[in-house]
């Protein structure tokens, strides 16, 4: 099934895979591919989760949102990986909210963006209802 082959993929060292290929990146469609591939990872898996984020994923998914504020497709898949990804603080919860909210406000037509996005406060304003 899905699962297992999400398994196979991390136990084969996928998500290192995945970070060392798209750092440092220059290629926004690689980018959202490899974004997105991590994303369907950490989906549902705190364990893949938690590999990703000490692999700096939570830095590469809000680097990449801050370069290309103006392409909706990186805004989406950086909001699907920030959605599954465990946060450390309520400050950077904060910082992470105000990004994702610009993204949506930018790109108020797109609904990935709108969805990714929705899905993705929902999860920090879960986790810290400060924000």
């Amino acid at each position: 099934g899905n699962d297992d082959n999400k398994a196979n993929i991390v136990h084969l060292g996928g998500i290192k895979t995945v970070m060392d290929f798209l750092t440092p990146l220059n290629d926004v469609a690689v980018a959202d591919t490899g974004l997105r591939l991590l994303a369907e990872l950490t989906k549902n898996n705190e364990a893949n989760a938690k590999l990703l984020a000490d692999a700096s994923g939570f830095e590469l998914a809000t680097s990449e949102m801050s370069k290309h504020p103006n392409l909706p497709y990186i805004q989406a898949s950086c909001c699907g990986v920030l959605r599954n990804l465990p946060t450390g603080n309520a400050d950077q919860a904060n910082d992470t909210a105000l990004l994702i909210l610009a993204a949506m406000k930018k790109h108020r037509e797109d609904k990935m963006v709108q969805f990714e996005g929705c899905h993705a406060l929902l999860q920090y304003c879960c986790r810290f209802p400060i924000i």
